[in-house]
């Protein structure tokens, strides 16, 4: 848990971390950007309200039911829960497995991650990510047409604000090679070419 606990405090440290630059807005969401260093990955985050009709523990139990979480994430392909360490009414505490669609290119990407999910106060819930290099879980074991990608960072932050909550998404991620180099020259060797 020592990784991901990390990476919950990463989440929170970047609450208050003024290097993030305004990208905007899509729709209700506040776009934001911390560029990369000479030695971190950009991080990107987005930012809304989603009102007062839910509870937090109801936000983060529907954001980390990947049964569902297709009809939100149109990346989203598959996923499934590989192990429930710890679940209790403030922490749970699993290793999962996702799978996303490819895009611009790119082959897909399937990662294998611990997930913290807890309540640090009767107003701020963390969902906190980041992936884990298992033995038992290699590149290619669900599918082999994805390339395993690597989550340095990820997750929500959920605050209660007077009723109202606010939910904030942090991503910082390495996606690792195109992969698709591999099956582009594969297929070329292959490849019946038209005489002049």
């Amino acid at each position: 848990m020592e990784a991901v606990k990390e990476a919950q405090a990463v989440l929170l440290g970047y609450e208050k971390d003024e290097g993030f630059k305004s990208s905007g807005k899509s729709g209700d969401v506040d776009l934001s950007v911390r560029p990369p260093t000479a030695t971190e990955r950009q991080v990107v985050c987005g930012k809304m309200s989603f009102g007062s009709d839910f509870t937090i523990q109801q936000i983060m139990h529907f954001i980390n039911d990947l049964s569902v979480k297709g009809t939100w994430d149109s990346q989203f392909q598959e996923g499934k829960i590989l192990e429930t360490y710890t679940e209790t009414e403030s922490q749970e505490f699993m290793l999962c497995w996702a799978a996303y669609k490819k895009q611009f290119g790119i082959s897909g990407r399937d990662f294998v991650y611990e997930v913290l999910t807890e309540m640090l106060s009767p107003t701020l819930g963390v969902i906190a990510t980041r992936s884990v290099k298992r033995e038992d879980y290699p590149e290619k074991k669900f599918l082999d047409t994805h390339c395993r990608g690597f989550i340095d960072n990820a997750g929500y932050i959920i605050r209660d604000v007077d009723g109202e909550k606010i939910v904030s998404y942090y991503n910082q991620l390495d996606i690792k090679q195109p992969t698709s180099l591999n099956a582009t020259f594969k297929a070329l060797k292959d490849y019946q070419f038209r005489s002049a």
